[in-house]
């Protein structure tokens, strides 16, 4: 069993509802991807964000960290903290 995924499982029984994980800052805007745990412990592994396409810019869009749902972890911090 693969680390992110003993730490997915560890941070759904502490309440944890969303794992996510810091694509880019701009200025001081954090875009983050957010993954649902139910979604990690499925797939057994990290989902990766879908691609989009706006005109010429083509990429991934995340959520701000403003918009975060409320019980959410980073992935780093649940991985650091649930795997000894």
């Amino acid at each position: 069993m693969s680390k992110l995924l003993r730490a997915a499982i560890a941070a759904k029984n502490d309440g944890y509802t969303h794992m996510y994980s810091i694509v880019k800052s701009v200025f001081a805007t954090v875009y983050c991807h957010v993954v649902p745990i139910d979604a990690i412990i499925e797939a057994k592994q990290w989902l990766p964000a879908s691609r989009h396409g706006f005109g010429k810019w083509h990429g991934r869009v995340g959520v701000t960290s403003k918009n975060l749902p409320t019980m959410s972890i980073n992935k780093s911090v649940a991985i650091k903290k649930y795997i000894k």
